[in-house]
């Protein structure tokens, strides 16, 4: 038996993907959403091992329904695409579904901070070079960022506030780090900018889930670009997250014992 029972058809979830009016959707739309949700357990090889018996139209499109029959397959890896579409393909109008972040959120996301430099000064801090993984709208890349080891505190970075794990993205104007690059400004005869991410991003989106109490959230509503907004239950904190980021939270403790958006009396 399934593990959870739904009273709304499984169907539906997937047509937030968006279906012709007769509810026909691209199977190279769902491919690729399943990787933004997962991409560890959805690679292309994967995906295309799924797909490949399954028939689609001359456009390559396959009916919504099909994938309510797969709920119920003997088949666990289509099962598996399945269940990963329930739990996380949300948005802001799941308002008041329980659930957990699959990645740690800085206190307030995305804040930036350019700080001028002038060169042949103590520039007061190291770095080092890391990779992270950067959402680009359709696909996680992993971008070499500078990761802020260590600031002194009467020095430029430190007068301006630069703190440690702050990463630097962006050298005068260009997105990325470099250590060369940076190495040869601080020596250099004219000044130059760095913008850093005031925040040290966490792991990614498909990150296994974190079993604490602060990884737990109620959504409240659509948010910038597409996010999601989500309340903590530890510190109330508001944040944005993206597709992918949260989860249904498959236990709930108290009266809410099952899934908001697809509990039901049945048993």
């Amino acid at each position: 038996m399934p593990e959870y029972a739904f009273n709304t058809a499984v169907s539906q979830v997937f047509k937030r993907l968006g279906t012709t009016r007769w509810g026909w959707i691209d199977v190279k739309k769902v491919c690729q959403r399943a990787q933004v949700l997962d991409r560890i357990q959805w690679t292309a090889e994967k995906l295309e091992a799924i797909f490949e018996d399954v028939r689609t139209n001359e456009h390559g499109f396959v009916h919504i329904k099909l994938f309510d029959e797969w709920f119920v397959s003997e088949d666990i890896n289509r099962r598996a695409l399945v269940k990963t579409f329930i739990e996380r393909e949300l948005n802001g109008e799941d308002k008041g579904t329980q659930v957990d972040l699959l990645m740690e959120f800085p206190s307030a996301p995305n804040v930036r901070k350019e700080v001028a430099f002038e060169p042949g000064q103590d520039i007061g801090m190291t770095c080092s070079t890391t990779f992270q993984a950067l959402y680009n709208g359709q696909t996680w890349e992993n971008c070499p960022v500078g990761m802020v080891d260590w600031v002194r505190r009467n020095s430029q970075a430190g007068r301006a506030g630069v703190r440690q794990h702050f990463t630097i993205i962006n050298i005068n104007g260009e997105e990325g780090y470099c250590e060369h690059k940076f190495a040869d400004l601080a020596k250099g005869e004219d000044d130059f900018t760095l913008t850093f991410d005031c925040h040290s991003k966490a792991d990614a989106a498909w990150s296994p889930l974190r079993k604490t109490s602060a990884s737990r959230a109620e959504i409240i509503g659509a948010g910038k670009d597409g996010g999601i907004r989500i309340r903590m239950e530890d510190t109330g904190h508001e944040l944005t997250a993206r597709k992918g980021q949260l989860a249904v939270r498959h236990r709930q403790e108290g009266p809410k014992e099952r899934d908001d958006r697809y509990a039901t009396n049945h048993h």
